[in-house]
């Protein structure tokens, strides 16, 4: 068994490593996986798209404990997910799991309010440390899931608003419309727009397909790799997690100008792909 960290706490605060600290504390032989701290502070949206993209390649009993939680302290629940298949997810009732709810619907849910799951002193602003870390070490242990506490009812769960990207018709073809939710390392705009979107779709018309970005540059056409264009060029293609993401050759996709400094910056960002032929 394994437990994943996927926090917006960063690298420059001690955060995570006490969240460790805390599973360590309880079960000393448990694997830890970091799967990142940086998400953007407090963007939910982002963080409930990276942990789908790695969800899948654990094993089907790890537990995913996630905390992008603007809302720590308020009366939003904590929760814990039992999906046979993937196994547990556990942090703040927010949004944070909309794709899994969404892949699973029925998907069995708990709050986590049983004083043995958690810390016996609980922060107002660090759920993280006392309360989801000691429920996943608890979990990994062998100890019931069903005594974490009550059920509640999936339907009544928190789920973020228009998760897939949305077609329309227009006169001259089809277009699809979604947004940038991630942009990683390397500067690359990650969109919520899948490859499996286009699966019978003429391969010609999607080679001739125009992209438009936040309203302000347009390419037509995809690659396969990279390095399929000039240096300094933008490049459109489908990354290995199965989006259409926008990179520039040998630089960064999120530099370019017309974004404004200290604005919500890429995330969010409109993207537009209209069908060629």
């Amino acid at each position: 068994m394994l437990i994943t960290l996927l926090t917006d706490f960063g690298d420059k605060d001690p955060y995570a490593g006490i969240m460790k600290g805390i599973i360590y504390g309880l079960n000393p032989a448990i694997g830890v996986i970091d799967l990142t701290h940086k998400v953007t502070p407090q963007a939910v949206r982002e963080g409930a798209f990276l942990l789908q993209n790695a969800c899948f390649y654990f094993p089907p009993d790890t537990i995913h404990v996630a905390v992008v939680d603007p809302g720590v302290g308020t009366e939003r629940k904590g929760i814990c997910i039992q999906v046979p298949e993937l196994g547990y997810f556990i942090g703040p009732d927010n949004g944070l799991f909309s794709y899994v709810l969404d892949w699973f619907p029925g998907a069995a849910a708990r709050e986590i309010i049983n004083p043995r799951f958690q810390r016996a002193v609980i922060s107002a602003t660090f759920h993280g440390r006392d309360v989801f870390a000691p429920a996943a070490a608890r979990l990994s242990l062998g100890e019931d899931w069903e005594e974490i506490g009550p059920l509640l009812d999936d339907r009544l769960l928190v789920r973020l608003p228009d998760l897939r990207p949305g077609w329309g018709e227009e006169a001259d073809g089809r277009s699809i419309t979604g947004e940038v939710v991630h942009v990683d390392h390397f500067g690359t705009l990650v969109t919520n727009i899948p490859e499996r979107a286009f699966e019978n779709i003429d391969r010609e018309k999607l080679a001739a397909a125009e992209i438009l970005i936040a309203e302000s540059y347009r390419l037509r056409g995809f690659g396969r790799t990279y390095g399929e264009a000039a240096k300094g060029e933008l490049v459109a293609l489908f990354g290995s997690s199965g989006f259409l993401e926008i990179a520039r050759v040998n630089g960064r996709a999120d530099d370019l100008p017309g974004i404004v400094e200290n604005s919500p910056g890429w995330l969010g960002q409109k993207v537009s792909l209209k069908l060629g032929g």
